[in-house]
């Protein structure tokens, strides 16, 4: 138990404003890209989650649920939550002292989760802005 929880090794702050199962879902995620977890990989389990992590009962299972709304993860009864969907990355370098703002979804865009950020605006100094996909991008900063 103690080497699953070293490995995930997952960040949450009690005192965000942001809510657990956001934080949760997206260190998930996270972990799922940086990591290249194939599909069908098996995720932690939400007692495990709720217990190590000091969670409220229920947060685990309502963020599995958001991964699930954008397809990342899948879930069967005997075996638990999975990596349902490998995630392409783009790999972008950004110039030192450029501007990089991560605007949340639009609360009226039914397609997109709120928890979500979907954009990633770049404006290197001289330079229009960039904007790119958030959910298949990795910044590098410079």
């Amino acid at each position: 138990m103690d080497e699953l929880k070293e490995r995930w090794n997952l960040s949450l702050n009690h005192h965000s404003p942001a809510p657990l199962w956001t934080q949760l879902a997206r260190e998930l995620r996270r972990r799922i890209v940086e990591w290249s977890l194939p599909v069908g990989h098996l995720l932690p389990g939400e007692q495990f989650l709720t217990d190590q992590y000091s969670l409220p009962p229920d947060t685990a299972q309502q963020a599995y649920r958001a991964l699930q709304e954008v397809g990342q993860v899948g879930y069967e009864q005997e075996t638990g939550y999975f990596v349902a969907e490998a995630v392409p990355m783009q790999v972008v370098q950004v110039p030192p002292g450029s501007r990089v703002t991560a605007p949340a979804a639009e609360p009226d865009n039914i397609d997109m989760p709120s928890w979500l950020v979907i954009a990633i605006k770049i404006e290197p100094p001289g330079m229009d802005p960039v904007w790119y996909d958030a959910t298949r991008t990795t910044l590098i900063v410079a």
